[in-house]
Order: C-alpha cells, then sequence, then structure tokens
C-alpha cells in the first residue's frame, strides 16, 4: 500500500514544486507536541542565532 502525498505545483508552469506525505490523524497528536517544544526553544533564540539554522 502506498503512502498518500500531497503534491504542490506552480500553477504557472505547471511543474511539480514539491510534496510531502499526508499523515494520518491518528499520528498528527505526538507531532504536535514535538513543534510546541520546538516553538518554545526556537522563541528563546536571538534573532542573530535564528539566521544561522
Amino acid at each position: 500500500m502506498s503512502i498518500p502525498t500531497l503534491v504542490s505545483i506552480n500553477p504557472a508552469t505547471k511543474k511539480t514544486i514539491g510534496s510531502v506525505q499526508v499523515n494520518p490523524i491518528n499520528q498528527l497528536s505526538p507531532v504536535f507536541e514535538r513543534a510546541q517544544k520546538a516553538t518554545v526553544s526556537w522563541s528563546s533564540l536571538r534573532l542573530t542565532q535564528r539566521s544561522q539554522t
């Protein structure tokens, strides 16, 4: 069984820009938790530090 993907297409050229894997809803909670923790760390960085990552 293949994993569904979401494809982004440039409407002007009709070329594919990129694609991402579509995650099932039951797998999203841990993803959001990690993102929330990362936001705390990211917001504590100075702008100069953020620009270097």
